[in-house]
């Protein structure tokens, strides 16, 4: 996939260029694309600055991470205990700081995506870094929790499921993070698989008392036409052909 110069984020820059000279965008070879760079022989500058954008977007996505859990700990911490006007108000005016520096990060690591692209970065840099959608910057309480029955429907987003260079061992906070999503998803896995075996068991049990029904009538019928009382062994009858009726056969593929 090649990004040409005629993209959102050139014109972003030119705009901002004819506006304010001072934050004019440099004329990097993610401005004119990998084919333009390799046919005028500079592509080894484009790997540089390829090699240049992977380490800016470690950053970005590293800040996304703190600013995201300090979002969570913050609204757990400080928007929800809140009483008064005036503690809600300072809990809005943090949330809102943190908003800023998600929305700035997330930025940053969107110009560098769109870099990589252009720079004609591999599938395998590409898998790594995906795009970045909006709906990956909400956090919600269930993914900062312990509770296991709070995670059925959570999942979290890629970036939190790669492990940024030295991320996790400087952080070990962040590294406990991973530790306890992981087992709240594994509790969560294992209770399925349980609440699945059960119902599967309690499936075969009512087939099996139903067949157990049925021999006990068979068994009483058969008695009763021996001993020559034809009421009771009709009535008999009867219940078997219920009981046999209502049992589900094993290979109706039903649970």
């Amino acid at each position: 996939m090649v990004i040409n110069r005629n993209s959102a984020t050139d014109e972003e820059c030119r705009r901002e260029s004819f506006d304010d000279p001072t934050s004019s965008c440099l004329p990097l070879p993610s401005m004119f694309g990998i084919e333009y760079c390799k046919a005028n022989k500079f592509h080894r500058l484009a790997q540089m600055e390829l090699e240049l954008r992977i380490g800016q977007a470690n950053d970005a996505l590293h800040g996304l991470h703190l600013a995201l859990a300090d979002k969570a700990v913050i609204f757990r911490g400080a928007v929800r205990p809140a009483t008064n006007y005036s503690m809600r108000t300072w809990a809005g005016h943090m949330i809102h700081s943190i908003d800023s520096s998600i929305k700035q990060w997330a930025v940053i690591y969107r110009r560098c995506w769109v870099a990589m692209l252009a720079l004609g970065a591999g599938l395998d840099i590409l898998e790594h870094y995906q795009e970045l959608e909006k709906s990956h910057l909400s956090s919600t309480m269930a993914t900062f929790t312990q509770g296991a029955h709070e995670h059925h429907g959570s999942q979290l987003p890629w970036f939190w499921t790669i492990d940024i260079p030295k991320d996790t061992n400087s952080k070990s906070w962040l590294s406990e993070f991973y530790h306890i999503h992981w087992l709240c998803a594994k509790a969560a896995q294992d209770c399925w698989e349980e609440e699945e075996e059960l119902v599967t068991s309690k499936f075969q049990w009512v087939i099996n008392y139903f067949q157990y029904q049925a021999k006990r009538w068979n068994g009483t019928y058969m008695d009763h036409k021996s001993a020559g009382n034809h009421g009771a062994a009709c009535y008999a009858a009867r219940q078997k052909a219920m009981e046999s009726q209502t049992r589900v056969p094993h290979n109706s593929g039903a649970v």
